[in-house]
């Protein structure tokens, strides 16, 4: 059984998303000694633009950018019978790989990533001027999707609950019905290993007794960030020995201007800022199957988490230091009772619960297995 993975090798990297995955996956597999499992080599399908335009100029290269979406890939790309199973990570490469696809007899897999339809991503990111000027080809792209659910063979999913996003979706509506979902749960790295020793606490003035709160992610609306900034001026008002100490850049929402909300910024070091919390706190308003989360899980810190997609996968684990929930005012509550202690997280569990169940050589192990399933079942 030859596998390839549909995504350029050099690319992988301890990151989130497709990148962060195969990152992970490949080290697993390499530490289980498995090597029929292939990437593509580089240039194959990336492109990469160094020019930073601005003004009209950045807006006509997003319109020209957006079209080549719908432009497939030759024919003659990259030669895929001599592999049994093709595995793709967005719906975009799949969709540009219809032409490669028509004469291909093996298995075709495909995981998504996204907690949002990538057409939806897509028409989110670019200025609404764009999206004005070409209002048919944003919802032409929903093909995309459309005819990458429909042509896999397998959609993988880490679990049932990150199929929360798709739930509304015609199409996925479908697939459901024709039985070609399964479940893989996503690994990650030994975040404790990358820990350097840096010391948050005592680089940002912060007493040794107080309680911190640490977030680490985008600064966007999907990633629930807006909330939190909500949610914590509730909380610095009635707690005056709470911090809350953030990394990541901070864009394109501002923090808050707070003596106790701390932004750090983009860091290589966010174990050790992860580490010099008391909770790690993962607000998404919608997520697939956050790495994030896995990667606390692995440094044994304790996680409130909001109840959606696959966060919600941690609810029925039983003795796990992960508190899930449901709306501002029960973050409010239930942060309140962890700082109080009527909560009590326990975060060696999580430590537990990320070696038995989300070790990048758990994953590697469950990867194969699945694809000889897969295989066996042909």
């Amino acid at each position: 059984m030859r596998v390839l993975v549909f995504w350029e090798e050099e690319k992988l990297k301890p990151t989130g998303g497709p990148n962060g995955y195969n990152y992970v996956l490949k080290k697993g597999l390499k530490e289980i000694g498995e090597d029929n499992i292939e990437y593509l080599p580089p240039g194959i399908i990336s492109k990469t633009s160094r020019t930073n335009y601005t003004g009209i100029k950045k807006v006509i290269r997003q319109v020209k950018s957006h079209y080549e979406l719908f432009v497939p890939y030759d024919e003659d790309l990259f030669d895929l019978s001599e592999y049994d199973i093709v595995h793709f990570h967005t719906s975009l490469h799949l969709y540009k790989a219809r032409k490669m696809l028509r004469k291909y007899n093996g298995i075709v897999l495909l995981t998504s990533h996204s907690p949002q339809l990538l057409s939806e991503e897509f028409a989110e990111r670019v200025p609404i001027i764009a999206r004005r000027l070409m209002p048919f080809s944003f919802r032409a792209l929903r093909k995309m999707d459309d005819y990458s659910f429909e042509r896999a063979d397998y959609i993988l999913f880490p679990c049932a609950e990150a199929e929360q996003p798709y739930e509304n979706w015609k199409t996925f509506a479908t697939v459901k019905k024709e039985r070609k979902i399964r479940y893989l749960l996503t690994g990650t790295t030994d975040n404790k290993l990358k820990l350097v020793g840096r010391d948050f606490r005592k680089e940002f003035g912060i007493p040794s007794n107080a309680f911190v709160v640490s977030y680490v992610g985008r600064h966007n609306v999907v990633k629930g960030y807006s909330d939190l900034k909500r949610n914590a001026e509730t909380i610095l008002e009635k707690y005056e020995n709470v911090y809350f100490l953030i990394g990541g850049k901070e864009e394109p929402i501002k923090g808050l201007s707070h003596e106790r909300w701390i932004e750090v910024g983009w860091t290589t070091q966010a174990a050790d800022l992860i580490s010099s919390s008391d909770l790690f706190v993962l607000p998404n308003k919608q997520t697939y199957f956050d790495l994030v989360l896995l990667e606390v899980l692995s440094l044994g810190i304790p996680v409130l988490a909001s109840y959606t997609g696959g966060n919600r996968y941690f609810e029925s684990i039983n003795d796990s230091g992960i508190v899930l929930y449901h709306s501002d005012d029960d973050f409010c509550s239930k942060l309140g009772n962890i700082i109080q202690g009527s909560i009590v997280l326990d975060g060696t569990n999580n430590r537990m619960l990320y070696e038995e169940r989300f070790s990048e050589v758990h994953f590697a192990k469950d990867y194969i297995s699945l694809l000889e399933q897969i295989w066996t079942n042909r």
